[in-house]
């Protein structure tokens, strides 16, 4: 009884520190706008807004991809993309894009970034 009370305690103790792990890198991979824009400045990266068709047709970063992370076809979208390439995604606000990173991020992507506060901030900032 106490070896199975001590496995348990192992369990979540375990499930605790990952899940820590695990928030302190998507914080880590979260950017301000100066990062972000220093980043996108790069030749060799990808470039992805994960809001719906109809918020990228109404204005997106240039040179940006649409791939919908509430889309169904979202983690095959990302499929099509370089793992090993420099990843900035960017959402409205960044709570979509958070999401995507974790996709990202669980599916093997290395340098994924997410631009915190979204295209709003890059609106925001570019006037």
């Amino acid at each position: 009884m106490k070896i199975i009370i001590v496995l348990g305690i192992v369990i979540v103790i375990g499930w605790i520190v990952f899940g820590y792990v695990e928030s302190q890198k998507l914080k880590e991979n979260r950017l301000d706008y100066v990062a972000f824009k220093k980043g996108i400045e790069g030749k060799n990266i990808q470039l992805i807004d994960v809001r719906t068709i109809a918020e990228y047709q109404g204005g997106c970063i240039k040179n940006a991809k649409n791939m919908d992370v509430l889309s169904n076809q979202f983690k095959q979208q990302i499929k099509t993309l370089d793992k090993t390439k420099a990843t900035y995604l960017y959402c409205r606000s960044g709570k979509r894009s958070q999401k995507a990173l974790k996709i990202m991020i669980d599916q093997g992507f290395e340098n994924v970034f997410d631009l915190k506060g979204g295209y709003l901030i890059w609106k925001l900032k570019q006037h």
